[in-house]
């Protein structure tokens, strides 16, 4: 299929592959087909996948965003416009929140669809996009900028290109090639967790359950059972257990631990649907979903995905969307981080192509007229583009990586996860409780941004620092107040205080060396948490991915 387009201008005749024809992918051709540019989109699946694949996907406002940026938009009679969530607790207990307020629910293949038809409404004279499917990458000629493909397809079976974009999920065998060929390196994180999928039609909620256009979640630790609506009245339940049981793990729950390995027959199916989220089915015949569930594949719930770099040096070979960078999905969902990927990518080229800056002016020695005359050739452009997306970019998906394993664990299903676990979540209550009490000093959570489009990652995860230190500082103030007052008194304590307060603001020398003894205590608890957490950060840089080959 191939687009014409009757805004953008024609800027270049330049030639593109892009292997994966999912969003970022999708995404990546309407960019490049507004530049002039003629682009191939290659997938390995065939085009008409049955209705199970379409997995539902969570657009927040960063999602939507990129594609209101790039000029495209969303069919109404394939999304859905979440209202809220609904925590379900068990025995009909729940809680309605806002939580997803205003996100959008649709399938993958369908906003695939919009975004075709937003290429579609592009006018090019040189360029256009066409989609291949049923063509699976066999290797790369890096040297000479050729892909080879396994495919019928005489015209995609050896294609030349002048950039490569890898967009092919995360068993990427554009990534992969890139491995072997030395160009990069890479390693990946699971969670240790895996889900199934299943289809359920709105009739088999029982009235309890049904809010229509709401996230339903059952959760029980790391345990968990979600129901996300779909345009074409089915909830897409995904439940997610560990494969095997945690070693050491006693079983001293209400509910049972259940585990994959546990789950063996449609008996055992039905017990842990009924067990986890009692509330989602009726007491009436659920053979089908039932049989659904245990002829699901797991796929992993969650797995990290860190590449040494995003593109090559030279410039003609980028990883976009999970190919490149991929999270465990506990904070905000893959595909908009892949679409704002595939956003700066093409905000990037636009840059390069589209600018109007030739260059330094004035005089110039022959070295740097050489070097200008390079940057000006499509080839120089097209470098200078993919060195600005790589430092722009990489650190963002690296900060959005780190953001996602903190506090959910480093990987393994054990005692280190569950210490994780709790002290993550303590500090987001107690952060939430000063706010409540001191709102004028303190700021809710800032993971409470990671879906506003104004934060970068980056700055999410600084702050998130510094909210670490603030919470410190806070109960180390307290713990030595009470200290203080226990062991000499109450008013003792405050004159000390008074005193200290004193000389530190107007230089009252009869506090003086109670002043410096205090700052060189907390000079050294500050360095010690520091010490901390540089300690930490470099634990955390040197390990190995658990999945990392």
């Amino acid at each position: 299929m191939s687009s014409t387009s009757d805004t953008s201008p024609t800027v270049t005749s330049r030639s593109a592959v892009i292997v994966g024809a999912g969003p970022s992918g999708a995404l990546t051709g309407l960019y490049l087909v507004r530049l002039g540019w003629s682009v191939f989109v290659v997938d390995k699946n065939t085009e008409n996948e049955n209705e199970n694949t379409n997995e539902v996907v969570m657009l927040s406002r960063r999602g939507l965003g990129v594609l209101r940026d790039a000029g495209g938009f969303l069919d109404s009679e394939r999304y859905v416009t979440l209202e809220g969530a609904v925590q379900h607790n068990g025995h009909n207990n729940k809680l309605t929140t806002t939580q997803y307020k205003n996100f959008v629910a649709i399938g993958e293949r369908d906003l695939v669809a919009s975004i075709k038809k937003s290429i579609e409404k592009v006018k090019s004279k040189s360029g256009g996009v066409t989609f291949v499917y049923g063509a699976s990458l066999n290797d790369i000629d890096f040297a000479n900028k050729v892909a080879e493909f396994e495919s019928n397809i005489a015209e995609v079976s050896s294609t030349s290109y002048d950039l490569l974009v890898g967009a092919d999920g995360l068993d990427s065998a554009t990534r992969n090639l890139m491995c072997q060929n030395n160009v990069i390196s890479f390693e990946q994180n699971s969670d240790r967790l895996f889900s199934k999928r299943i289809k359920l039609t709105n009739k088999s909620l029982t009235d309890t359950v049904w809010q229509p256009n709401h996230l339903h979640t059952w959760a029980h630790g790391i345990r968990s059972v979600t129901a996300t609506p779909s345009i074409y009245g089915t909830y897409e339940i995904t439940v997610t257990l560990p494969e095997k049981e945690e070693s050491g793990r006693r079983n001293n729950e209400t509910k049972k631990n259940w585990t994959w390995s546990s789950v063996l027959d449609a008996s055992d199916a039905e017990e842990m649907l009924r067990d986890l989220c009692p509330e989602l089915i009726l007491d009436s015949d659920v053979s089908d979903l039932i049989d659904s569930l245990i002829d699901r594949p797991l796929t992993p719930h969650g797995l990290s995905t860190s590449c040494s770099r995003l593109s090559d040096i030279n410039g003609s070979c980028v990883l976009i969307g999970t190919s490149g960078h991929s999270i465990w999905p506990t904070l905000i969902s893959n595909e908009n981080a892949n679409l704002e990927t595939a956003q700066y990518l093409g905000a990037a080229l636009e840059e390069a192509f589209l600018s109007k800056r030739e260059g330094s002016q004035g005089s110039a020695t022959p070295n740097s007229n050489t070097k200008n005359s390079r940057l000006k050739t499509d080839t120089g452009k097209q470098k200078n583009a993919l060195t600005y997306f790589e430092r722009v970019r990489k650190p963002q998906v690296d900060s959005l990586r780190r953001l996602s394993e903190h506090g959910f664990g480093s990987g393994d299903v054990g005692v280190e996860r569950r210490i994780e676990n709790v002290t993550f979540f303590f500090k987001i209550f107690w952060l939430n409780v000063l706010h409540k009490v001191l709102p004028f000093a303190f700021e809710l959570p800032v993971l409470n941004k990671i879906e506003d489009p104004s934060w970068g990652y980056d700055d999410i995860e600084d702050e998130t620092k510094r909210e670490s230190g603030v919470l410190f500082s806070v109960f180390f103030s307290i713990f030595v107040g009470v200290f203080a007052i226990r062991f000499f008194g109450f008013w003792a304590t405050v004159d000390t205080i008074y005193d200290v307060v004193k000389a530190i603001v107007v230089g009252d020398s009869s506090g003086e060396g109670l002043a410096v003894a205090v700052l060189t205590a907390v000079a050294a608890v500050t360095a010690a948490w520091r010490i901390w957490q540089k300690w930490s950060a470099r634990k955390r840089e040197k390990r190995r991915g658990n999945m990392t080959a």
